[in-house]
């Protein structure tokens, strides 16, 4: 069966380096409950995992990488990686909306980017 997934995600320690403290055992529960997915998780292992269906569609919603990049350089990324591996095939953002000028300035520069759908605040 074909499907179309609303709600990606896709991650590695080094994209989302924020997952790093998921694996120190002093960390935060609310930190180490991210433990298990701490680890690279791209669009072929994506794929496998939703055997036996098959993903047409992937929207792929932001997922803090702005943490240690800018919105601008995750959609960067996410747009490259949908070039070569054909998802997602649409991305959420990020932007400030409590900053309008900001996101303003923000949503034009994404709106170059092919796969680019819109924002979360």
């Amino acid at each position: 069966m074909k499907v179309c997934d609303p709600h990606a995600h896709f991650w590695s320690p080094e994209t989302h380096t924020w997952l790093k403290g998921a694996l120190d055992e002093s960390a935060p529960p609310q930190l180490r409950r991210f433990a298990s997915v701490a680890r690279p998780f791209w669009p072929d292992e994506y794929r496998r995992a939703m055997e036996p269906y098959v993903v047409t569609h992937a929207v792929y919603v932001q997922a803090n990488m702005h943490m240690n990049t800018s919105a601008l350089e995750e959609m960067a990324f996410i747009d490259g990686m949908s070039k070569a591996c054909s998802l997602p095939t649409g991305v959420i953002a990020y932007a400030p909306l409590d900053k309008p000028e900001e996101a303003a300035s923000i949503v034009a520069r994404m709106r170059s980017y092919s796969s680019f759908r819109g924002v979360r605040f």
